[in-house]
Order: structure tokens, then sequence, then C-alpha cells
């Protein structure tokens, strides 16, 4: 019966990895497999056993992985390995690195243990940026725009990272966006981000307030209907006056918090002329906005494993935003030539990974968001090389 085992862990990284896991029952797995549900009871208690042992085992293969990397010690070859490296591994595992994604939003162990394995890479071969910016900041600038082009294009698209992308990647981390020697405007960090004022209250409004708040504790899946209508004090068929389902809910919040975020972000920068500043300003208005509203920010989350094009509708509309201030400032020298596109990504990168470290695996004080975007903006402007 050895191969059994080995049957139910294929079929749950399979299944893993092409849905929720959190909508993946025993039942599933081992019709999969072709095995009884007793037999899957012999090996694992149950399915969260299941998926730490494959969430353990996928850790230790990437760990290795990066382990035996060994560039030469310029940085452009550092810099090169890394990103070559990486996306190549992330195409090969796809199935693995799938189901480290969604565990990386459940389990802050996982996040932490993921951000160890790639921190090891840099403060062995870029030990002097590490030093010098400290392992946080150098991580979001060399890793975040990585990590999220391999998130856009192989586990969302399912493709590997095309070679453009990795060019202009390699180019953005060593070198940065400034053609010229910018000093950041400190008035960045002027603006206050306020709270989302009260909406004029309704019962819709009652029920996905209490959704939001729902969401972002206790997470979408384990949320009910009768929850949601017991929070916003309402009776449960009043639920559906105004929704079909959860799932229009989780839609519908996302849209708002979309609309609400890119609002925050037109006021932060309007007073900046030099995208270059502006930029930094819009981090500044990110790490505030979710700080103030972290169930929005869980929520988005929750969208991208139970609501995909959701999800895909929030990013898209990010990126979009990105693309003509982009051009602007590539025309205005402001900024170094790069596809609008790759460059929308790579800095969206920055703030997805900055924002996982302060605001969900850490709880930073807005003081550590000024002096940390401080030493960011010298790394966002110049690059690794300098």
């Amino acid at each position: 019966m050895a191969g059994a085992r080995d049957r139910i862990i294929e079929s749950a990284k399979t299944l893993f990895a092409a849905r929720n896991y959190r909508d993946v029952s025993v039942s599933t797995i081992a019709g999969h497999a072709k095995l009884s549900n007793s037999l899957f009871y012999r090996y694992f208690n149950n399915k969260e056993d299941l998926l730490a042992e494959l969430v353990n085992e996928s850790i230790f293969t990437f760990a290795k992985f990066v382990k035996s990397l060994s560039p030469s010690q310029t940085i452009e070859c550092v810099v090169h390995t890394l990103v070559n490296s990486l996306c190549g591994y992330a195409f090969q595992h796809l199935k693995e690195m799938r189901i480290l994604h969604e565990v990386e939003y459940t389990s802050v162990e996982a996040a932490r243990r993921v951000h160890a394995v790639l921190d090891n890479y840099l403060q062995r071969f870029l030990t002097d940026v590490v030093n010098e910016y400290g392992s946080d900041v150098t991580h979001w600038f060399v890793i975040g725009p990585l990590r999220f082009s391999i998130v856009y294009h192989t586990i969302w698209m399912g493709e590997p990272v095309p070679e453009p992308v990795k060019k202009e990647l390699r180019d953005f981390v060593l070198h940065g966006l400034d053609p010229d020697l910018h000093v950041m405007d400190h008035r960045v960090f002027d603006h206050v981000v306020s709270q989302i004022g009260n909406r004029d209250d309704t019962t819709k409004l009652r029920l996905l307030q209490a959704a939001e708040q729902l969401f972002g504790s206790a997470g979408f899946k384990e949320t009910k209907v009768g929850d949601i209508t017991t929070a916003a004090e309402v009776a449960q068929g009043t639920f559906y006056t105004y929704f079909k389902s959860k799932e229009e809910v989780l839609e519908e919040l996302v849209k708002r918090t979309n609309n609400d975020f890119r609002h925050t972000l037109k006021e932060a920068i309007q007073p900046f002329q030099d995208r270059r500043d502006a930029e930094i300003a819009a981090y500044y208005a990110f790490l505030q906005f979710f700080k103030k509203h972290p169930h929005m920010y869980a929520v988005v989350r929750e969208a991208e494993f139970f609501a995909p094009e959701t999800a895909n509708y929030y990013y898209e509309r990010i990126k979009l935003s990105y693309l003509p201030p982009i051009k602007k400032a590539i025309e205005k020298g402001e900024f170094r030539k790069f596809s609008p596109e790759y460059l929308a990504i790579f800095l969206m990168g920055i703030g997805h990974y900055m924002g996982m470290d302060l605001l969900i695996l850490g709880q930073a004080k807005e003081t550590d968001f000024i002096r940390k975007l401080i030493k960011l903006s010298r790394l966002l402007y110049k690059g690794v090389k300098r």
C-alpha cells in the first residue's frame, strides 16, 4: 500500500493547485486518487495534515534550490541568476507554487518561512545592499517585483515569465527608474489619509460593512450568510433583497475598495509634478489607507481565491491606472525607458510585498513607514548597483 500515500499526495497537489484548497474535500481527494476515504485516514488525520506536509515539502525543496544557487560575485550576475532561476523554478514547480501562494495568505508562519529563504539569498550575495538599506527594504525592492511578475504571469496565467519581462526586471533592479540624480521631495510624507467617512446608513450598507469585517477576520469561506445578517442586525431573508450570494457581496466590496483606494492615491499624489515623488507619496498613502482599513486588505486577498475574476478586476484597474503617468514620466525624462506595462507590475510588486510585511506579518507604525520609504526611494531611483 506504499503507493496509496503517494497517490493521495499527488492528487491533493493537483486539486489544491487547480482550486482553492478550502474548497477541496477529503472525499474529492480520495476519489481523484481512486481510493476510499478510509484509506485516506490511514495516512492522514485530516486535510489540514496533508496540506501541512505538502507545504513543508514545498518550502524544503524551494529552500534547497535557492541555497544551491552560487553566482559569481558581480552584482549583475547575482541579479541575473536570481531572476532567471526563480522564474524557471516557479514554472517547473507550478503546482507547488500555487499552493504556497495561497497558504502564505492564511499562514503567517508559512509566509515568514518563504520570506526567510529569499532573504538568505540576499544576505549571501547582496550583503552590502542589505547592510545599507536593511533586509526588509532590500527584499521589497529586489524580490517584490520578481515575485509579483511570477504571480502575474505564472501563477495566474500559467505561463513562463516572458524573456522581455525578465530583461527589464534585471535592468530595473540594477539601475532603478531615475535617469538623473533626483532628490526626493520630503513633502511626500505630509499627506495624511483620512478614514473613509460614514456613508448614509442603509440596510445594504450595513450588510456590506458586516460582511467586510467578517470576511476580513474570519475569512470568506468560514462566513455564512446568517453570520452577515446577524452582525448587520437584519433578517436573513433581507440579505437576498440586495444580493444573490456571498460571492456577489465579495465582488461589490472589492470594487468599492478599488474605487476608494484609487481616490485616496489620487489625492495623495496630486501636489507633485514629478512622478518620482508621486511614487513615494502613493506608497505612503497605500500603507496609511490599509493600516486604517485592514479588513479591506484581507477582503482583496480573499477575492483572489474565491472570486478570481473580481480579484483580476481589482489588480487590472490598479495596473491600468499606472500606465498613463508612467508613459508621461518616460516622455518627460523622469523615468528611464521601460515598457509601461512591465514597470507597472514591478511597482505593484514592491507595494504588494511591502504591504504584506508591514500590514500582515508585522504591525508597523506610521513612523516606520516614513523611515523605510526614505530608504526605499534611494533603491527605487538608482537600483542596487548605484
